[in-house]
């Protein structure tokens, strides 16, 4: 056996001498690529990395704003700096803390473009996806890092009244209320309001006051309409108003490693008012889809630091 491997092993060599490497050179002709896809196409059908929250999940894990998503979703992280002004999203570390945002966040497919407008009230909520990596193909700019979808509950899919009330430390109040009435087999109308207080947890020493004190109040009402059997059209309109005590920054102190209470002269705020309103209509056909958006967005805010 030592014989014949030791004649072997030469010829084989000799023979693939002659040839080039394929592993080192790999010579492959393409044709054009055209990229196709669709935004409601099911997501177990694409080689994509998705997340996805149903309502089941959001709510026995009290996920109440996007920025708890952080503690449960890989690659995900929405810090906190100080007011809801600042709500950056990292996914697979890549973000931006201002300007134009790395990561797309859409409600209902309506485009949120200022990342001032990510951290919104998710209670009552559908469910929440996650795509991980450029979507641009799709969504066009803004979505180098990734994507995140928040869907609102549909009146033709999931009916009933729901009251919430719930309290907490720092007298932490938050009250939710909504209805979701099927009309008739093409017609759906939904009501959803809440509102969240927070006294705040740091004392400004200089004025006496809780330096991060939140009332946020918001409100959406829906609409969905199938006038024929391939077509659903589906209206929405939501408004929020937040006045937040923001930015308890303290001086730190590098040589000894701590930090000293909040004591400043001014007050830190960020106050937002958003509306948001959108229409979809879309058509699933057995051979052809179609789907059209329109939307508006309208946010006025002014942050003091």
């Amino acid at each position: 056996m030592i014989k014949i491997l030791f004649f072997l092993l030469p010829f084989s060599t000799m023979v693939a001498a002659g040839e080039p490497d394929t592993v080192l050179v790999k010579r492959v002709n393409l044709d054009e690529v055209t990229i196709v896809g669709f935004k409601q196409k099911k997501p177990n059908r694409e080689p994509l990395s998705i997340s996805t929250l149903d309502n089941r999940f959001l709510k026995e894990n009290e996920i109440l704003g996007a920025k708890d998503l952080s503690s449960l979703l890989p690659n995900f992280y929405m810090p906190d700096y100080g007011s809801k002004q600042n709500s950056p999203v990292y996914i697979r570390g890549i973000g931006a803390k201002k300007d134009a945002p790395s990561v797309g966040f859409y409600v209902d497919g309506i485009p949120h473009f200022e990342t001032s407008a990510f951290d919104i009230d998710l209670s009552d909520i559908s469910s929440v996806e996650v795509l991980r990596g450029p979507q641009g193909t799709l969504y066009g700019r803004n979505s180098i890092g990734g994507i995140i979808n928040v869907y609102t509950h549909s009146p033709l899919d999931y009916q009933g009244t729901r009251f919430r009330l719930g309290y907490g430390s720092y007298n932490d109040i938050r009250l939710m209320a909504s209805n979701y009435t099927k009309v008739n087999e093409r017609l759906g109308l939904s009501f959803s309001g809440n509102y969240h207080h927070n006294d705040g947890f740091f004392t400004n020493l200089y004025t006496g006051k809780k330096a991060d004190k939140l009332d946020n109040g918001s409100g959406r009402i829906g609409l969905v309409w199938k006038p024929a059997n391939r077509w659903t059209t589906r209206f929405i309109a939501s408004y929020e108003h937040l006045n937040q005590g923001g930015y308890p920054y303290g001086l730190y102190n590098a040589d000894n490693g701590t930090t000293e209470a909040v004591n400043y002269n001014q007050e830190g705020l960020y106050r937002r008012n958003l509306l948001t309103s959108g229409a979809n209509v879309r058509y699933d056909g057995s051979r052809i889809s179609f789907n059209s958006q329109t939307s508006y967005q309208y946010i006025h805010d002014k942050m003091g630091i």
